[in-house]
């Protein structure tokens, strides 16, 4: 039976009340039955006085009632221990209703032992003070009265009560009821007693309440709730219940007396005021004005509105505080002044100017004073309007007014004043620039004698309509100018009523349309072409109505679905469309989407697979709702093409995706592409694969990616990545290691590209990830060989070399030697020559193995030296028929090392190892550019045999063996392009004389200038 439970104490003071209402409206009855009553009973008031007691009081104790009044209080009926007690139970817990065994003490001396039964405060005489019904009942030890005797009397004085009575047991069930609430409820007694309380209740509420009571005591007896009351006819009240919770000598319950009455009207008017609470909160926190509230000694109690938030200035800082001691005013004695009329009883307002930090505001101030219940004025009560804008506006407007005059006079609108005859009585100089007409010409005529006799009609139609409503509008007429040609305008009717209502006169603007009734009048062609286009358009078009009527179908579509347009247009799609060219699932999808579209409001696009005359076509269609006058959407416009071709080439390049996948699986070659703004990745399959990882999503996180990588090579990887953003400059390619599910470990090679954004920040990084662990087998196996090479090298130049030398050494000796024979000198000449091949071979490896494991230090050498050193050589060996002929060349530097004299050694000595008889060798340095770079040219020419052009591009070639004089065992030619290769410069070989191979060679050497090398 709750809806609202208030505190114990709100509880039990308003039991009070209600039982002092009851007391006070039947006190008369009270004092008719009380001498009726066996029992001893006396009515006291609060000061524990005797007011009233019936005979069986008097004849118990002995006194008479004037004794009573005159002498005693209710401390003399008892003992000085009985009444502690008494006084501890019943006054000072404010027990409803208590049970004692006391002793009382009689006129005699007697102390008789006695039941109290204390009863809650009753308000018999009407006033607001509160009395106490005690009834004295005899203990077994006492004389016996029968305590039931007048239960008729109390059972009528319960039925003639209006509020509604019942009683109930610790089961719910009802076990007495008065009329009143009989009748309210509409149930008749003999239905309603011996019931549960579910038939005035709902069960949730009888469940609750007896719950409720369950956990009740001797100390909380009285339970105040509010509750809907189930009436027979079905409606619901609401009722207030004081319930009285009766219990036995043990403290166990044993029934609920309750007191109800009806509250429905209070209820309805609790939750408007709740809401109009609320609504005045809303409405308060959100206006502008200033609201406050002011003490006697002017400081601010509260202060709200929004207007603080202009000028940052925070309400705690004004509260408890005068404004004038944060708010800078130039005189607060003023304000002093209207605040004393206001403390004297005064609704006053005044303007008041002040400032915060420099900004200078101006208010509208309205007090009223506020007063107490006795009508003492407490304090003020205050609204401020900001009125600084209209201030600073004040000579705006007169500035403007002036402006407005000067705009009037020279704008090209015409602004006119009529009467209420349409006699013209005003009109701006403009009409003369725009119409021709000087304004003598115009005022004092009827504005009829300028208008289209074909537009007189309906100006007539408007003007009598502003005479009637007092209402303008706005119309669009053709006036004559003073050449007697007619031009548009569109006139703005203003009337002008008097105090009583009546039109006056009005105020017309007319603006020339002349130039827009031109542009709409283009605007119809360009419909009528923006039709034909849509008329000859191969795509579908259509606009469907809210109600699903077709409103507009093109040609095309006609054709596609064979139906003449007038047979189509303004009938409903359903009897069109469905079961004739759509299957069921299609039409509903489409009109799903046309809901969609009516209830959104937002365009939608779409691709659909239709079957249209037995063929499946591919539609991508875009829906755009139309808006009516009102802003509501009235139709609905689409445009359908054929995209089956799109999706044909869609479908091929799903094909070559899935063919592109397919490849990196071959090659072991994955893609991923990594948004750092989104911190995601995306990678394709094979990727997914190299990483160990299953395919789920083809948007990942970058901690999934990584779970899988080596944490070395992790940490290793996100500072190339960082790096390379900090830098701004591309992700250097990494080896990394990957263990796999299985535990295996694959080495995985992975390159990128960083995109950055107009801000240099890196937003995205594109790369590939491949699986090189087989080739890093390979390279390993080769770098193991290349050691094995080396140590061969090693082996021959520096062990072989010195068992070389040693050999020639002791040939030399010999062929020194006296006595020997030329045949055994010969011989011995033989074999040193042949040593010293063999030690210049090993050398030549060496150098082609310093060339290529980049060992020498490049920097800047003369070459004219080089080639001067070279001739000096040259000519001056024994035995030997060579002419060199070279200038002096200075200072030409290029970008070489130490090997560069190799290669023009074993160019100068092939073209002399080749030669018979005397060689000529014709030496050129020269300058050329290629690309922008700065080289130096060597032409080194021979009048040799020559080289046949076959073999011109073979004898750089290590594998080549010629068919010359000496048998080619070395590796002079292929050294000289692995140097020029590592000098980044080229060498070739071409004829001396073009076209005429027997009439010697000439080598060219290119080589970079060091100048541009280091540029």
């Amino acid at each position: 039976m709750e809806n609202n439970v208030r505190g114990s104490d709100e509880r039990h003071s308003h039991g009070e009340k209600r039982v002092n209402d009851l007391g006070s409206s039947h006190s008369l009855f009270f004092e008719d039955i009380l001498e009726d009553i066996p029992l001893p009973v006396a009515i006291i008031d609060p000061d524990d006085k005797d007011v009233r007691s019936n005979q069986a009081f008097y004849a118990m104790t002995g006194y008479s009632h004037e004794e009573l009044i005159r002498e005693l209080n209710l401390q003399a009926f008892f003992t000085h221990t009985g009444y502690s007690e008494y006084n501890e139970r019943t006054v000072s817990s404010k027990k409803n209703i208590s049970i004692s065994k006391l002793s009382i003490k009689c006129k005699n001396g007697t102390c008789i032992p006695l039941n109290i039964i204390d009863r809650e405060p009753l308000d018999v005489n009407g006033d607001k003070r509160a009395h106490k019904v005690v009834i004295f009942a005899d203990t077994p030890e006492g004389s016996k009265i029968p305590f039931n005797i007048n239960e008729k009397r109390y059972q009528v004085l319960v039925e003639v009560q209006n509020d509604l009575i019942v009683c109930f047991d610790k089961f719910g069930i009802i076990t007495f009821a008065n009329e009143a609430i009989c009748k309210y409820a509409g149930i008749g007694k003999e239905e309603m007693i011996g019931n549960m309380v579910d038939r005035i209740v709902s069960q949730e509420l009888r469940e609750a309440l007896l719950k409720e009571i369950g956990s009740m005591s001797m100390d909380y007896h009285v339970l105040i709730k509010e509750c809907q009351f189930k009436k027979h006819d079905g409606s619901v009240r609401w009722i207030e219940w004081i319930n009285h919770c009766m219990f036995d000598d043990r403290g166990n319950f044993i029934e609920c007396q309750s007191i109800g009455k009806d509250i429905t009207s209070r209820k309805t008017i609790d939750e408007e005021i709740k809401n109009n609470e609320q609504m005045f909160n809303k409405l308060f926190n959100q206006i502008n004005d200033i609201v406050f509230t002011m003490d006697r000694y002017s400081r601010l109690l509260s202060v709200s509105g929004k207007w603080f938030e202009k000028y940052g200035i925070k309400e705690d800082l004004l509260r408890g505080r005068s404004p004038w001691e944060v708010l800078e005013t130039k005189d607060p004695n003023a304000i002093i002044d209207v605040l004393e009329r206001a403390f004297s009883g005064e609704e006053t307002s005044y303007e008041w100017s002040g400032s915060y930090q420099g900004r200078i505001f101006y208010f509208q101030i309205s007090l009223s004073p506020i007063r107490d219940r006795k009508g003492d004025i407490i304090g003020v009560l205050g609204i401020g309007r900001e009125i600084t804008d209209s201030k600073c506006m004040e000579k705006e407007l007169q500035d403007k007014e002036a402006w407005l005059c000067r705009i009037t006079d020279n704008m090209r609108d015409i602004v006119m004043e009529i009467d209420n005859k349409s006699v013209i009585t005003y009109v701006t100089p403009s009409v003369k620039t725009v119409l021709g007409y000087g304004t003598e010409e115009i005022i004092g005529r009827s504005v009829f004698d300028f208008s289209h006799p074909e537009d007189i009609e309906k100006i007539v139609k408007m003007t009598i309509q502003a005479l009637k409503t007092g209402k303008g509008g706005k119309m669009e007429h053709r006036i004559r100018d003073i050449n007697g040609k007619y031009l548009w305008f569109e006139t703005i009717d203003n009337p002008v009523t008097d105090s009583s209502g009546n039109v006056t006169k009005a105020v017309i603007g007319i603006r020339d349309i002349t130039d827009r009734k031109k542009i709409e009048d283009e605007l119809i062609k360009s419909e009528r072409s923006y039709r034909i286009l849509a008329e000859g358009a191969k795509d579908i078009i259509f606009i469907i109505s809210k109600d699903l009527t077709i409103d507009y179908i093109n040609n095309f579509v006609s054709g596609l679905f064979n139906v003449r347009r007038e047979d189509v247009v303004g009938r409903n799609i359903t009897e069109l469309l469905e079961g004739k060219i759509f299957h069921r699932i299609m039409f509903d999808n489409i009109k799903e989407k046309l809901r969609m579209i009516f209830t959104s409001g937002s365009p939608m696009t779409s691709e659909d697979l239709l079957t249209i005359n037995g063929k499946d076509i591919w539609l991508n269609t875009h829906l755009i709702p139309i808006d009516g006058t009102e802003g509501e959407i009235i139709s609905v416009m689409g445009i359908s093409r054929d995209v089956t071709d799109y999706k044909k080439a869609e479908k091929a390049l799903r094909e070559s995706e899935q063919l592109l996948a397919k490849a990196q699986q071959i090659a072991h070659l994955g893609s991923w592409n990594w948004d750092f703004v989104n911190d995601s990745v995306i990678c394709s399959d094979e990727a997914y694969r190299i990483l160990g990882i299953y395919p789920v999503e083809r948007e990942t996180d970058t901690d999934i990616l990584s779970s899988n990588i080596d944490p070395l090579d992790k940490h290793i990887i996100e500072d190339h990545i960082n790096e390379a953003k900090r830098d701004k400059r591309s992700f250097q390619s990494i080896d990394v290691r990957i263990v796999q599910p299985d535990g295996s470990k694959r080495i995985a090679h992975v390159e990128g590209e960083m995109i950055f954004n107009d801000a240099g920040s890196a937003v995205r990084m594109y790369g590939t990830i491949q699986d090189v662990t087989e080739r890093k087998k390979v390279e390993l196996a080769l770098m193991e060989a290349k050691l094995q090479a080396e140590l061969y090298v090693d082996l021959m130049s520096h062990d072989i070399s010195n068992i070389n030398q040693i050999i020639m050494g002791y040939l030399e000796l010999a062929r020194d030697m006296s006595g020997m024979e030329d045949e055994s000198r010969r011989f011995i000449e033989k074999s040193f020559e042949a040593l010293k091949n063999s030690s210049n071979l090993i050398n030549n490896v060496r150098k082609i193995q310093m060339t290529r494991s980049g060992e020498l230090k490049y920097e800047g050498i003369d070459l004219g030296k080089i080639l001067s050193e070279i001739c000096s050589e040259y000519t001056n060996i024994p035995g030997t028929d060579v002419e060199i002929n070279i200038k002096d060349y200075n200072d030409r530097f290029v970008r070489a090392n130490e090997l560069l004299k190799d290669v023009f050694v074993n160019i100068v000595g092939n073209s002399i190892k080749h030669s018979g008889g005397l060689v000529i060798i014709d030496i050129y340095l020269t300058r050329a550019f290629e690309s922008g770079k700065e080289y130096y040219k060597v032409i080194i020419d021979d009048n040799g045999p020559g080289i046949p052009d076959e073999i011109k591009c073979k004898i750089f070639d290590r594998s080549w063996r010629g068919e010359t004089k000496t048998k080619g065992r070395g590796l002079g030619l292929f050294l000289v392009k692995t140097l020029v290769d590592s000098f980044q410069g080229r060498v070739w070989v071409e004829d001396k004389v073009p076209g005429e191979t027997g009439k010697g060679s000439r080598f060219i050497v290119m080589l970079p200038s060091f100048k541009s090398t280091m540029n």
